[in-house]
């Protein structure tokens, strides 16, 4: 749980510049969000040196770019060492889930790592 509560630390600052980011084209677009909570979630794949292989959206929260903000963040962040050869699936690839939670009005801000 370790390494993926790790992940789960190192792209958190990209993610949250990535969606400050993608709230300034919205709005420089006139587009609004509606007061809602925004939930994306992704598989990440990565191999046995943690690089990112490809990123999955398994559910979009309904916004393209905030969808974006959390993919951009692993693409940033990679490679993350070290991962533990447990995590290794006989392809020799790691899979992992995350959900990603960005309140609209509140300011919240949360990483939800899902069961592997």
């Amino acid at each position: 749980a370790s390494f993926i509560n790790r992940i789960a630390e190192e792209i958190y600052q990209p993610w949250v510049g990535n969606i400050e980011e993608a709230l300034k084209n919205l709005r420089a677009s006139g587009r609004k969000l509606e007061n809602n909570t925004y939930v994306t979630k992704l598989n990440v794949a990565m191999d046995k040196r943690g690089e990112i292989t490809g990123i999955q959206i398994l559910s979009s929260c309904g916004v393209a770019v905030i969808d974006e903000a959390p993919k951009r963040a692993f693409w940033e962040a990679e490679p993350f060492p070290n991962p533990p050869v447990q995590l290794i699936e006989e392809d020799g690839f790691i899979r992992l889930n995350y959900e990603f939670h960005f309140e609209w009005k509140s300011s919240g801000f949360n990483i939800v790592p899902m069961t592997i």
